[in-house]
């Protein structure tokens, strides 16, 4: 059976970005993709994902969750567990 593929969404808006915050995350994302090729991810970003407070974000599909406030200890550990 296929591994079901996984769509990340990270948030380079003006709230979510602002003062740069969402640089190191999408560094650490295209770092963590590039040792994890054989995995089904897709790494996308948007100009917004209308959570602007709550920022910076990252959706994922499937099922939509967002991940609010996100910073690289919390990205670190939901790449942690995406990896099992």
């Amino acid at each position: 059976m296929a591994e079901e593929r996984i769509r990340l969404v990270l948030c380079m808006g003006v709230d979510c970005n602002d003062s740069g915050r969402a640089r190191p995350l999408r560094k650490l994302l295209e770092s963590w993709l590039a040792q994890h090729p054989g995995r089904n991810v897709k790494l996308e970003f948007a100009s917004c994902l209308t959570h602007c407070a709550q920022g910076p974000n990252l959706l994922c599909y499937p099922g939509g969750t967002v991940n609010h406030r996100l910073n690289t200890l919390k990205l670190e550990a939901f790449l942690n567990n995406l990896g099992q």
